[in-house]
C-alpha cells in the first residue's frame, strides 16, 4: 500500500486526486550556498547604524551606508573586486571611545640645505593610495607638504592628511579610525620602481602615535548569529577578540548546530618573527590567517580579498587547493621585503597562510588554517589545510540534506520488515544504500575517494535506547591536493 501524506485511504467522492512529491526529484549533488560577512568600523558619515547586519550588492552601497573611505568601505572594495557572485553582507562597529588613532608622520627636508630641489615629483602612498605633487628647484619643505595636504583628494585614502602646526615641513598622516589596525596604514616615498623622488630632498617616516584601542567584536558576532555564514572577515586579531571569533565558530561547527564557517583575516605589517610567533600562539581549526609582507594594501583589505577568493572558489569545489590564485587589488611587497622560502616553511607550520608571486600580483602559495596542535598537546594535521574544512562542510550539509529530503516524514523498521512497496518506512539497509549513492557521487564530483574502503565500514544501525533514531558510523576519504612532487635524478655520462 502506497503511502499519501495528503489522499485519505477512505475517500468516497469521485475524483482523479494526484499528490506531488518532490523528495526525489533531485539529482546530482546540490550547491551549498555561501553567504559572507565583515566585520570593519564604520565611519560617522555613514547611514547604517552599528551592529545592523546589512546586505552589499556594490561599493557604492557600501560608501553612502558605512561612510566613504571607511575601513567597512574598503573591505566591501576588496571582497567585490575578488569575488562579485557570492552573497555578501557587512556589519559595523564604531571606534573605541577608549581608542587612540595612529599618526604617522613625514618629516621634508633638503639633503643638502644651501642646495635647491632638482626638478620632479613627489609620490606620497598612503595605505596603497598614491598621492602626487611636482616639486620645483624653489620649493620648500613646508611647501611639499601643503601641496600634499592639497592633493589627497581620494576619499578612500585610510588616513587623514594634515600639516603640523608647529613644524611646517612635517605632514602627519593620521587613521581615520581609533585602534591598533591604525598602525598597519603603510606609509612610504615611492613604490613602483620607475618612481624617484627629487634630488636633494629627504623624507624622514616616523610613528608619532601608536594606535591602541580596537573596538571588541562580541557585539557583532551576537547579532549575526541567527544566520549562516560561510566566510567571517575580521580584521582584529587582538587576543580577545581572537578568541571571541574563534569560540563562534566553534559553537557553529557542532553537531547540533552544523552551520560551519571559517573566520578570515591577515597579518599586518610586522617582522617574520613577530608573524611567527603570533601564529604559535593561536590554535584554531575555524580561522585562517594568510601574511603578504611588505604589501602597501592594508591588512583588512588583504583579508577581504582572501575571502572573496575562499567563498567563490570553495563554493564551484569545496575540495580543491586555492594554490596560484590571485589576491585581487593587493599590491605586492617589494622582493627585499617578501618572506623568503625558508621562512614561508616555517610560517606554514605556524599556522599562517603564505603567498608568493609573479610580477606585479600577489598569488595564494597555500591556505591553511591556525589549527596545529590537538586538544591533548599533540601536533596534529587534521585541520592544516583550510579546503579539509569546506570539503568536510560540504560533505556533512549535502548528507544532512540528502537524509532530510529523500526521508522527511518516514516511519522507521527493522530490516526484513514486510511492509508494501511504496510505503513511507525507512530501514537501515535503506538508509544505507542512500548514503553509498550519495559517496559514489561524491567521489564522482572528485570529492572523496576509496569508495570500497567506505562501504565497507559502512555503519547504519538502529539505535539500542531509541527506537526512533538510527546511528551511522561513517569514514569518508577526503580527497587530497597535488602539492608536492619529489623526484631524483640519477643521471648517467
Amino acid at each position: 500500500m502506497v503511502s499519501f501524506s495528503q489522499i485519505p485511504s477512505d475517500t468516497r467522492v469521485p475524483g482523479a486526486y494526484i499528490e506531488i512529491d518532490s523528495s526525489q526529484a533531485q539529482r546530482g549533488l546540490p550547491g551549498m550556498p555561501h553567504k559572507a560577512i565583515a566585520i570593519g568600523q564604520r565611519l560617522a558619515a555613514g547611514q547604517v547604524a552599528a551592529l545592523v547586519p546589512m546586505l552589499v550588492t556594490n561599493v557604492e552601497d557600501a560608501a553612502t551606508s558605512f561612510g566613504r573611505g571607511s575601513m567597512l568601505h574598503a573591505q566591501a572594495v576588496a571582497f567585490l573586486t575578488a569575488n562579485d557572485a557570492t552573497e555578501f553582507w557587512a556589519i559595523a562597529l564604531d571606534d573605541d571611545g577608549a581608542g587612540t588613532k595612529a599618526v604617522k608622520s613625514v618629516t621634508f627636508s633638503k639633503t643638502d640645505g644651501s642646495a635647491d630641489f632638482g626638478g620632479g615629483v613627489v609620490n606620497l602612498w598612503v595605505g596603497g593610495r598614491r598621492v602626487r605633487v611636482a616639486v620645483s628647484a624653489d620649493t620648500t619643505p613646508a611647501e611639499i607638504v601643503t601641496a600634499l595636504v592639497a592633493a589627497a583628494t581620494d576619499p578612500t585614502i585610510p588616513a587623514v592628511l594634515t600639516a603640523d602646526g608647529g613644524t611646517p615641513e612635517k605632514l602627519l598622516v593620521t587613521a581615520k579610525h581609533a585602534g591598533a589596525t591604525g598602525n598597519n596604514i603603510d606609509v612610504r616615498i615611492n613604490y613602483y620602481d620607475d618612481e624617484r623622488s627629487p634630488d636633494n630632498l629627504t623624507a624622514v617616516i616616523a610613528t608619532d602615535t601608536a594606535g591602541a584601542g580596537d573596538p571588541e567584536i562580541d557585539t557583532a558576532l551576537a547579532a549575526i548569529d541567527g544566520d549562516w555564514w560561510t566566510e567571517v572577515i575580521c580584521p582584529y586579531l587582538d587576543g580577545a577578540n581572537y578568541t571571541a571569533l574563534s569560540d563562534f565558530l566553534v559553537d557553529r561547527f557542532d553537531a547540533r548546530d552544523m552551520r560551519d564557517g571559517l573566520g578570515i583575516a591577515a597579518r599586518g605589517v610586522e617582522t617574520f618573527a613577530a608573524a611567527h610567533t603570533w601564529g604559535n600562539s593561536v590554535n584554531s581549526p575555524h580561522v585562517s590567517t594568510i601574511r603578504v609582507p611588505g604589501s602597501p594594501t592594508p591588512p583588512w583589505e588583504i583579508g577581504a580579498s582572501f575571502a572573496g577568493i575562499v567563498a567563490f572558489q570553495t563554493q564551484i569545489d569545496p575540495a580543491r587547493q586555492l594554490r596560484t590564485l590571485e589576491l585581487a587589488g593587493v599590491l605586492p611587497g617589494k622582493p627585499e621585503a617578501r618572506d623568503t622560502r625558508p621562512e614561508r616553511e616555517l610560517l606554514l607550520k605556524a599556522g599562517i597562510s603564505t603567498v608568493d608571486y609573479t610580477p606585479g600580483v600577489v598569488r595564494i602559495e597555500r591556505a591553511i588554517t591556525n589549527y596545529q596542535i590537538s586538544d591533548a598537546g599533540a601536533d596534529d594535521t587534521a585541520y592544516l589545510d583550510l579546503v579539509t574544512l569546506t570539503a568536510l562542510a560540504y560533505l556533512r550539509w549535502s548528507e544532512a540534506q540528502r537524509i532530510l529530503l529523500r526521508f522527511p516524514r518516514h516511519k522507521l523498521a527493522n530490516d526484513g520488515t514486510g511492509v508494501d512497496p511504496g510505503q513511507a518506512v525507512a530501514t537501515p539497509d535503506v538508509v544505507r544504500g542512500e548514503l553509498v549513492a550519495l559517496y559514489r557521487e561524491w567521489e564522482r564530483a572528485g570529492l572523496v575517494e576509496n569508495a570500497d574502503f567506505y562501504i565497507e565500514r559502512l555503519i547504519v544501525e538502529r539505535a539500542g535506547g531509541d527506537p526512533n533514531r538510527l546511528n551511522s558510523l561513517q569514514t569518508p576519504d577526503i580527497i587530497n591536493n597535488f602539492r608536492v612532487f619529489a623526484a631524483l635524478i640519477q643521471f648517467r655520462l
